[in-house]
């Protein structure tokens, strides 16, 4: 199927007849595409010669009408947006061409218009949500990795569950879809297993375990075999803001063990003592949720993980979208913003609506579980939700998060909660996020003074982590506290892969020429060598 479709002259993707005002839908896009640019380096702004200034910002309205958008939603729950086969038609065609009765838009046109228009904060939440669980995979082909095209793929549909893999196979890269065999006689559950061994011992980190959830775990199935027949959103939403590095520059130790255990080497960070509901499908329910997680010495307490209690509450109820961290992400509060509107909440002078109004879609969506642990750290993890409905199964699953595990796995972004057994083995839970665990601290410890984390773009426009030093002004994207490289090791520097993570950075050896993507200062014999006490966590 890749084949035909990357050898063919031109393709011509039929969305079905004119119906629900879909020329005025397509026209519409159309002209918004031609307003805005997405160049290769993934940089959006003004298109030359733009009529319409500024389009591209996600903080500027569009004129449209009640009757525009509910064009647009009706374009977009048309069948062809809801299929896993169709993405490698596009995707991998020369020319391809969009045609709804009549009317035809170009391939790269409507590309360009999801992807940019999928970063408005004023969409209307079904417009949001389609849009943002569409974009992920149309962005460039160095973003092509298996775990972004597994959970575009969980939002659509198709016969076999087993074509969530094979479906999508044609865009991995060679080292993988080379190694994908279309075997219609093997079980769901062993297509799903195969793929993610495959990738851990591809790309030596554990992405795909951030995506487990156990209330979507595959019957008869181990718990960190994600269950891609499921509904898998992004980590608290589509928008930017979560990219994060709770084990730094790390590759992952794991260990399959048949039929069915994965042992990964981290470091144990706390046990859950509190858990409190954040439901989705009314902010106004979730708003009075947050404030029942307000903690006794919230505005004068240190946090566990260093700096204040109160900051580390606002950080947990935002998951760490702010300025501070994302400066090119306008919408985003800053710190200083969100302690005086929250200093303004509690004394009865303003609301959490007025504050969270950039927040407000996705409490509306997201069904989210705030927890604490014996030893003071603050978190958010995420549940299940079913066409925005409150799922009473993640609900009876999540709440038995108290005296679950919080763990860093090496060569995992997000830290993990884990749920042990009378065996001493462990169920995946979900990922988490968990203030003064998501940069690395539980193995490199806090920064420096004066040091903070941003996210900036590098050469490529690709958002990497970058330091910043207070005073001296300094920026570099070398690690503050990493000790200087070996005289046998030296950075070098190349384009971005699919196989690679979102962030990594490059190490050779001078003398055998080997090239690492993680940091040779944070193998587990030099994590041990800083003091740091790893521990192999048997999955089942």
């Amino acid at each position: 199927m890749g084949n035909i479709y990357s050898l063919a002259s031109t393709l011509i993707i039929w969305l079905g007849p004119e119906d629900s005002n879909s020329t005025h839908a397509l026209s519409t896009l159309q002209y918004f595409a031609e307003q805005v640019e997405f160049t290769v380096n993934e940089c959006i702004g003004d298109a030359p010669g733009a009529v319409e200034q500024s389009w591209w910002n996600a903080e500027v309205p569009l004129p449209y009408d009640s009757t525009t958008w509910s064009s647009l939603i009706e374009l977009f729950n048309r069948p062809w947006f809801k299929r896993v086969w169709v993405l490698q038609e596009a995707l991998l065609a020369r020319q391809a061409i969009v045609q709804c009765g009549d009317y035809v838009i170009s391939w790269p046109l409507l590309r360009r218009a999801i992807i940019v228009l999928a970063e408005k904060v004023s969409l209307p939440t079904e417009l949001f949500e389609a849009l943002g669980s569409y974009r992920i995979a149309l962005l460039n082909r160095t973003n092509w990795s298996l775990p972004r095209l597994l959970q575009w793929g969980s939002f659509r549909q198709c016969t076999d569950p087993r074509d969530k893999v094979y479906g999508i196979s044609s865009l991995l890269s060679p080292s993988l879809s080379g190694s994908i065999s279309v075997d219609y006689a093997l079980e769901m559950s062993r297509v799903y297993l195969d793929a993610t061994i495959l990738h851990i011992n591809t790309v030596q980190r554990l992405s795909l375990l951030r995506y487990c959830r156990i209330e979507n775990r595959i019957t008869d199935c181990p718990s960190w075999v994600l269950n891609w027949a499921s509904e898998t959103s992004s980590f608290f939403g589509f928008r930017k803001g979560h990219a994060r590095q709770a084990s730094g520059y790390s590759s992952s130790h794991a260990k399959f063990q048949a039929p069915g255990a994965l042992e990964i080497l981290g470091i144990h960070c706390g046990t859950v003592s509190f858990v409190e509901h954040i439901c989705c499908g009314d902010a106004k329910d979730a708003f009075q949720a947050i404030r029942r997680c307000e903690l006794e010495g919230l505005l004068v307490d240190d946090y566990v993980g260093g700096g204040s209690l109160f900051d580390a509450f606002l950080e947990v109820i935002t998951k760490g979208r702010t300025r501070d961290r994302f400066p090119n992400i306008p919408p985003f509060p800053k710190i200083e913003e969100l302690q005086k509107g929250y200093r303004a909440i509690i004394f009865g002078n303003s609301s959490l609506g007025t504050l969270l109004e950039y927040f407000k879609e996705e409490l509306k969506s997201e069904d989210t579980w705030f927890f604490s642990t014996q030893e003071g750290y603050l978190g958010v993890t995420q549940s299940e939700v079913i066409e925005g409905k409150f799922c009473y199964r993640a609900y009876l699953e999540i709440a038995k998060l108290v005296g679950d595990t919080l763990c860093v796995a090496l060569g995992c972004d997000y830290p993990l909660l884990l749920r042990p057994l009378p065996s001493g083995d462990y169920i995946l839970v979900s990922q988490c996020f968990v203030h003064g665990l998501m940069d690395g601290e539980r193995l490199l410890g806090s920064l420096p003074d004066f040091w903070t984390l941003r996210m900036l773009a590098d050469a490529d426009g690709r958002e990497v982590p970058c330091y910043f030093h207070g005073e001296t002004k300094k920026l570099t994207r070398n690690d503050p506290r990493l000790p200087s490289l070996s005289s046998e090791w030296e950075r070098v520097q190349r384009r971005h892969t699919q196989d690679d993570p979102s962030f990594f950075q490059d190490y050779r050896n001078k003398a055998t020429g080997k090239i690492l993507n993680f940091d040779p200062r944070m193998t587990p014999d030099a994590l041990t060598q800083r003091g740091v006490s790893l521990k192999t966590f048997r999955l089942v």
